[in-house]
């Protein structure tokens, strides 16, 4: 897995200036995409929500960050509550 920290700052530029390590994956489940981001830690990933988070998309739960670019709520909150149990 590659350190995907360096990409992060150059696509939101909220994160430059800041170090981020993270790995980065995009997924589809049952027609829904979203973006999947894994940190070394769960601080780290509520650091990393601290900064990115503007209302529009962004879940985390322990060590991994959710973004859905749609900000389609219902369907993440869907995906969450079945990763929590």
């Amino acid at each position: 897995m590659d350190n995907y920290g360096t990409i992060l700052k150059k696509e939101h530029p909220a994160l430059r200036g800041r170090h981020f390590r993270c790995t980065f994956g995009l997924a589809t489940v049952e027609g829904f995409r979203f973006e999947a981001y894994t940190f070394a830690s769960p601080g780290d990933a509520a650091d990393f929500l601290e900064v990115i988070d503007d209302g529009s998309g962004w879940y985390g739960i322990s060590n991994m960050v959710f973004h859905d670019p749609k900000s389609d709520r219902t369907e993440m909150e869907h995906l969450l509550n079945l990763l929590k149990t």
